[in-house]
């Protein structure tokens, strides 16, 4: 990385990464190992001036690809009607591109 002039490894995560909620111990435990591990990279890389955000998305994706497995196609089509579009509350991929390049383009401090 040093060598190629890149100077940021950006992770994203979810909210669970510093609180779990009712039934996704999983997940919040692979998502606080997540955050851990941004920590220490953070701690062993930014001497050489490479620094590791660790970007936390705080609702769900509007992701076919992802969330939509997960759920189904029905149920992923309901809440797509019932919290996607005018409702605002599921988040639009291409804002969470548009803040990872927010954050690339940040001078180094």
């Amino acid at each position: 990385m040093e060598a190629h002039g890149h100077r940021i490894i950006m992770v994203t995560s979810a909210t669970s990464a510093v609180g779990g909620n009712r039934g996704q111990r999983s997940h919040a435990a692979a998502m606080v190992g997540r955050r851990i591990l941004c920590q220490s990279l953070n701690a062993e890389f930014s001497p050489k001036g490479i620094h590791v955000p660790h970007i936390l998305i705080d609702g769900a994706l509007d992701a076919p690809d992802t969330l939509g497995k997960i759920l189904g196609v029905e149920r992923f089509k309901e809440l797509r009607e019932s919290r996607g579009g005018e409702h605002y509350n599921l988040m639009l991929p291409e804002n969470v591109v548009a803040l990872r390049a927010l954050i690339r383009a940040h001078p180094q401090t």
